[in-house]
């Protein structure tokens, strides 16, 4: 056997490594170090903070930047995922929020003196957009989403925006009433059209998820605004708020409280094993640091009844019962529950915690207001702002139930708590049933876990009857959603047998029997 020659080994060569690459990795966290050493130096100096807490804080630094550049892989993961999903409504709904964005506040006397300005203009500028684009596809049927609007929950708080407009005619303000309610039932517009886009229960979700995602980027900016706006976002108040735009302390704790529910329920799904856990991890220590740093009592009071709920109906109420054999003694017969006591205080006065942050006297006033209009109120929006409060400063009665009640009387108040009733009882009905998916039960048990913190929170802020009623809008969109599934499904039983009868005096008998 012949052989030949053995070919010469000529391997390729190995790059030469670059000493500097790794180093390019650390560069963000040496900025990010120099950065906040000037910042705790100026916080010691100028604003006499702690040396201690500071010294704690960027001992602290180190490992949070490293599980923050870990948690931005994840989050990049989970959009490159989400992306696809993508839709024009989805835009349409960014748009919508983005009209919300508040970069000064402005008293009820500097409204009237100066109604629009440019700064006006870039909340009216959204606002106007959408406007035209939900009307030129109403016009041109692409989709017909007129139909959608009198339908159904989105069709009783139709009902609601129709009397708000109508209160213009009395209203104290004749053209924020009428501006207002206009804007609100434009949002609840967006609603009617996705109502009529979504073609399954998977389409609805990605609405839900891109809001949890608008959600999440609005407590990472606050965060990213602390060193560059360091007064507005914390020093101002020693809370943690909104720069630009403006977010309050109780918006963020709020937002937070709801992202940590969320992250839970996902993370512990009702069957099966959950997906993404790492990413719920990290929303779950975003919005709970957020809530902590926020300082807001009714987002803690909102999640603890909200876990309680969700709990009960997850069944898993052992738990609830095990945190509270374990927590209650803790926080009674240890130094705990007086630190929480005076976190919680956030060194108000006593008479500023028994009237709640002065809402009490608010309502007092308010009621007052609506005790000399019962049949009419004083027109939605502008009866609290340009009557009410005028003289206080606040830009409304923090009560979803105050403002409509002062606004519109019973006459709002009717169809609000008819929708209101409507979406609970869809959303226990449908959840106790046996006809939902495993996704879909999953879903409605997140939405009533959110739907009972917004509900508790609509006693003490407006949650349902402002522009934007953001959460509101999403939980009814799903409960309409369901009901409009199930009431399809139910047409489409009864008629099946119908069609497959091909005499015709069966199919009057069919019919006759389905009257009855």
């Amino acid at each position: 056997m012949a052989t030949g020659s053995k070919p010469a080994w000529n391997p390729e060569p190995i790059p030469a490594r670059r000493p500097i690459a790794p180093l390019l990795k650390f560069l963000p966290f040496l900025i990010i170090g120099a950065v906040g050493s000037m910042f705790g130096a100026w916080a010691v100096m100028e604003r006499g903070v702690n040396l201690g807490l500071v010294s704690v804080a960027m001992i602290l630094a180190l490992p949070a930047m490293w599980f923050g550049w870990v948690g931005l892989k994840e989050v990049r993961r989970v959009l490159a995922d989400f992306w696809p999903k993508m839709k024009w409504w989805h835009w349409i709904w960014l748009l919508s929020l983005s009209s919300s964005f508040v970069f000064r506040y402005r008293s009820a006397s500097e409204i009237s003196q100066n109604p629009f300005d440019s700064l006006a203009a870039l909340r009216v500028g959204p606002e106007v957009i959408v406007g035209c684009l939900l009307l030129a596809r109403l016009v041109f049927r692409k989709p017909d989403w007129g139909p959608s609007m009198t339908q159904g929950i989105v069709g009783c708080m139709a009902i609601f925006g129709a009397v708000c407009v109508t209160s213009s005619l009395w209203s104290v303000k004749f053209s924020w009433t009428m501006y207002k309610s206009l804007e609100y039932l434009l949002d609840l517009s967006i609603m009617a059209v996705v109502l009529v886009m979504v073609k399954d229960s998977e389409d609805y979700k990605s609405f839900i998820d891109w809001t949890w995602i608008i959600a999440g980027f609005t407590l990472a900016w606050t965060w990213i605004g602390l060193p560059i706006w360091p007064g507005p976002t914390w020093f101002d108040e020693t809370r943690l708020s909104g720069a630009y735009p403006i977010v309050s302390s109780n918006e963020l704790g709020d937002t937070g409280a709801i992202l940590v529910l969320v992250a839970a329920i996902r993370y512990w799904p009702l069957k099966g094993q959950g997906k993404n856990k790492a990413f719920y991890v990290l929303t779950a220590l975003l919005g709970g640091i957020t809530m902590i740093a926020a300082q807001t009592r009714s987002a803690f009071g909102g999640l603890a009844i909200a876990a309680l709920v969700v709990l009960y109906l997850a069944g898993r109420t052992r738990y609830a019962i095990w945190g509270a054999i374990l927590g209650v003694p803790a926080v009674i017969f240890t130094s705990i529950g007086p630190k929480i006591l005076a976190y919680l205080q956030r060194d108000q006065s006593t008479e500023e915690l028994t009237t709640m942050s002065s809402r009490l006297d608010w309502w007092a006033i308010g009621y007052k207001a609506f005790m000399q209009h019962p049949f009419t109120g004083l027109g939605a929006y502008a009866g609290s702002r340009f009557a009410v409060l005028s003289t206080v400063g606040a830009p409304q009665l923090h009560s979803d139930w105050l403002e409509v009640i002062v606004g519109t009387s019973i006459w709002g108040l009717a169809p609000f708590l008819i929708a209101l009733v409507w979406i609970w009882t869809i959303l226990i009905r449908y959840y106790r049933g046996r006809f939902l998916s495993a996704e879909d039960k999953q879903l409605t048990l997140e939405m009533i876990g959110v739907m009972t913190v917004i509900t508790i929170h609509s006693f003490v802020n407006v949650e349902m009857t402002w522009h934007h009623p953001t959460l509101f809008l999403m939980i009814l969109g799903w409960a309409e959603f369901m009901r409009r599934r199930m009431k399809a499904q139910q047409q489409a039983r009864v008629l099946t047998p119908l069609y497959q009868n091909t005499d015709p005096v069966g199919q009057f008998r069919q019919i006759q029997h389905n009257k009855f």
